[in-house]
């Protein structure tokens, strides 16, 4: 299932990426790069939507990592094994616990989260700071 979350845009080009990687790996969970913003995270910076684990908790960062232990859905494939194997865990999980409960689950199983390096889709709520070069208001190719 690709998961797009509604505040997400994604262009044929990050879709394009996405299709190529689930063609080629489809058991794998595949993850848009997407930045989170500091009202969501209350850090100080943004982070991107994805990391790895460290004593039980995502390190998230402004760091490019290729796999992706932690994810948000933001644009992100999840194989049917993942959703089949979530699925008596999803009545305990409230709003905002639907990633990381998935995640807990891809773990688990050794489902592989990887990242998808050419798809980037913009997050409507992140408003870059300006020592963010990655992209700018009215810009429209990354």
């Amino acid at each position: 299932m690709l998961w797009q979350d509604p505040d997400i845009i994604a262009d044929p080009d990050d879709l394009a990426a996405m299709t190529s990687h689930i063609e080629t790996w489809p058991e794998f969970v595949h993850v848009a790069r997407h930045k989170l913003w500091p009202a969501s995270t209350m850090r100080e910076h943004w982070v991107w939507g994805h990391g790895v684990m460290a004593d039980e908790r995502p390190v998230l960062s402004q760091h490019w990592q290729e796999r992706a232990d932690w994810f948000a859905l933001g644009f992100t494939w999840t194989p049917a094994k993942l959703l089949d194997l979530a699925v008596p865990h999803m009545p305990a999980w409230v709003f905002g616990q639907v990633d990381s409960g998935l995640a807990a689950v891809a773990r688990q199983h050794n489902i592989t989260g990887r990242v998808v390096p050419h798809a980037r889709p913009k997050h409507l709520h992140f408003y870059p700071r300006e020592d963010d070069a990655s992209w700018r208001p009215g810009q429209v190719k990354k």
